[in-house]
């Protein structure tokens, strides 16, 4: 296994798969690297997982990180109950709109007869990727769809949006609390004296780290009483 740095600064995406089809994974991979390479995109891959991590927990913390969820679906995928619990924490989260799932149809499998089927799936004509007579011309179906939603992440109304459930949110905590959430993300000793949800906001703005801010406020359920 490879060690990998993960960064915050880009859209986070996470694909879970069937072991059977990590061939067709790492093809999609291959497609996915411009994004990546652009930095608009981090990958986080099973292949990263560090020897002696457990796995679950690995998966779990992708789960949590993740802004994209990719599920690659195949009969494999949907008759496999570790994967069928990922679907299930993945459309919990996009429930609570704290991520976007996108199945990708891999091979065919009755995915329409799941919950699955209540979501926009790619390839968008949802032909299976190995039934299209050229592949790459699948695979770069599956690629555009993909940075569309990462586009529509990043839209300037999302981030305002996001600004706005920060300052809503943060406003509502005490002194203390914001102290205590400055420490846990290991900002300056001036911004946690500050103990101003403003400053904090703008500094983390700054540094390009607001989704970190509001993914740790979610994870956290800040402000909620």
């Amino acid at each position: 296994m490879k060690a990998r740095l993960i960064m915050d600064k880009s859209t986070q995406i996470f694909l879970s798969y069937a072991q059977r089809d990590k061939p067709l994974e790492q093809e999609l991979l291959k497609h996915l690297k411009l994004l990546e390479l652009q930095s608009q995109v981090t990958i986080l891959s099973t292949d990263y997982i560090l020897a002696g991590q457990s796995y679950k927990q690995a998966i779990q913390s992708y789960l949590e990180r993740a802004d994209i969820i990719l599920l690659l679906i195949s009969a494999d995928f949907l008759a496999s109950r570790e994967n069928m619990d990922t679907v299930a924490k993945a459309l919990e989260k996009q429930g609570t709109d704290k991520a976007q799932v996108i199945p990708i149809i891999l091979r065919p499998s009755l995915w329409q007869e799941t919950e699955l089927h209540k979501l926009q799936v790619l390839p968008r004509n949802e032909r299976p990727l190995t039934e299209w007579a050229n592949p790459d011309a699948a695979y770069l179906d599956v690629v555009e769809g993909v940075r569309e939603a990462v586009k529509q992440l990043t839209s300037p109304e999302k981030v305002r949006d996001e600004e706005q459930f920060l300052q809503t949110t943060l406003q509502s905590l005490s002194e203390r609390e914001i102290r205590l959430l400055g420490f846990d993300l290991g900002l300056p000793p001036d911004i946690i004296q500050k103990s101003d949800a403003t400053a904090l906001i703008a500094y983390m703005k700054s540094q390009d780290r607001l989704k970190e801010l509001a993914a740790y406020v979610r994870r956290k359920r800040l402000g909620t009483r």
